[in-house]
Formats: structure tokens, C-alpha cells, sequence
């Protein structure tokens, strides 16, 4: 078999993903870093649905750049929020019951890898966002769900550290609008 060698950078949310699948599979890797200033695609994201949201805003000439992306994300965010609740909810309804610890029972599997990045993002990007989106009490079973995923010794080891992700995010938002 040829060697394993896995490119991504720290602050991706798609990183751990596969990291977790393959400690989980036991298949050996190599972690390639690649800097967080290379990942672009959340500039990217913005970019591209910034024509989308804002067409009928850029007809002010007084209206600064930066101010027109901010309403667009904010735009693009209620959608977004809207959705991770949606998401939340399915979740909820069909995710485990109190007889299982994970999606795939007493074991880790390919649903719980996916969603796995609920239980480390959401609490940063809420507070990042100043936007309170994960309710404990309405979504118990989840709640009950991200206890048991984190305590997993191959999903806690592979997670960035919280407070240096908070601090990246924060940098980001305010360097996109400005906003400390």
C-alpha cells in the first residue's frame, strides 16, 4: 500500500473528518499542515454569493465595500442559521436514542464522522457570529450525542485547540468587516 498523506490546514472544520475516519480505520498517515492564509475558500464563498445578495445595494456609490459584504453575510447568515437549525432538528428526530451512544449504535460510523463537526464548531461560531443557534434543552438528544462523540480519545486528540480557532475566526471577522 502507498503511504497516506493527508494536506489541510488547522482551522478547517473538513480536516478531523478524515483524520477520524482513518485513526478509526487504523490506516496510517502522514498530516501535511498547509497555512491557514492559503485556505481561501470561506473569502471565496463570500465573494462569490456577495453578487447574488447585494445587486441591488451597489447602486449607492457612498456604500464602502466592505459594508456591502457585511450585509450580504448577514444575509447569507440568517439563510445559513435557518438551515443549521433545520439540519439540527432531523438530527434530533432520528438521530440516537438513549439506548445508543452514536448514530451507528455503541460505535463510532460514517454519520456520526459527519456530523462531528457540531460538537466542536457550533459553540465557536456562535460566539463569533454573536448568534445563539444550539439550544441544549430543545436538542437533548444531540446534546447527549456531542458529550459521548468528544469523549472518544481519537476524536478529543484530533480536534484544534478551541481558544487558538476562537482567535482565528475573531482575527477573520475582523479583518473581512471590520468589526473587533
Amino acid at each position: 500500500m502507498e503511504d497516506v498523506k493527508l494536506h489541510g490546514a488547522w482551522t478547517s472544520p473538513y480536516s478531523p473528518y478524515v483524520i477520524w475516519a482513518l485513526k478509526l480505520k487504523g490506516i496510517p498517515f502522514e498530516y501535511m499542515r498547509i497555512s491557514p492564509a492559503r485556505v481561501t475558500c470561506c473569502c471565496s464563498t463570500i465573494r462569490c454569493t456577495r453578487r447574488s445578495l447585494c445587486s441591488s445595494m451597489v447602486e449607492d456609490p457612498f456604500v464602502s465595500p466592505r459594508v456591502l459584504i457585511f450585509h450580504c453575510c448577514i444575509k447569507l447568515w440568517e439563510k445559513i442559521k435557518d438551515s443549521i437549525i433545520e439540519m439540527l432538528t432531523v438530527l434530533e428526530d432520528y438521530g440516537p436514542n438513549k439506548a445508543k451512544k452514536f448514530f451507528g449504535g455503541d460505535n463510532i460510523n460514517i454519520v456520526d464522522i459527519a456530523f462531528g463537526s457540531v460538537t466542536h464548531w457550533m459553540s465557536i461560531i456562535e460566539e463569533v457570529s454573536a448568534a445563539k443557534i444550539f439550544d441544549a434543552e430543545k436538542f437533548a438528544r444531540l446534546q447527549c450525542w456531542m458529550e459521548s462523540f468528544k469523549r472518544v480519545p481519537i476524536i478529543c486528540e484530533n480536534l484544534p485547540d478551541r481558544e487558538k480557532l476562537l482567535a482565528c475566526l475573531k482575527h477573520r471577522r475582523e479583518f473581512l468587516f471590520g468589526i473587533p
